[in-house]
């Protein structure tokens, strides 16, 4: 469908705080999986992105999911 929103899970890239939800976590917490290097992002302008990639790869290593 043209012009549709896809959820969070489905987006290429999301930002922490949908990072966040997908991961049953706080967004301090998704911060400093970042900070850590556990969870790779992109930063781009002022935005902290987070490619769906990542995420996957996170919890198919053990990371926190629903």
């Amino acid at each position: 469908m043209i012009g549709r929103t896809p959820p969070a899970h489905e987006r290429q890239m999301n930002s922490i705080a949908e990072a966040a939800n997908i991961l049953a976590v706080s967004e301090r917490t998704v911060r400093r999986l970042i900070k850590r290097g556990e969870l790779g992002a992109v930063h781009a302008n002022r935005r902290v992105l987070i490619p769906r990639r990542e995420l996957e790869d996170f919890v198919a290593r053990g990371g926190t999911r629903p």
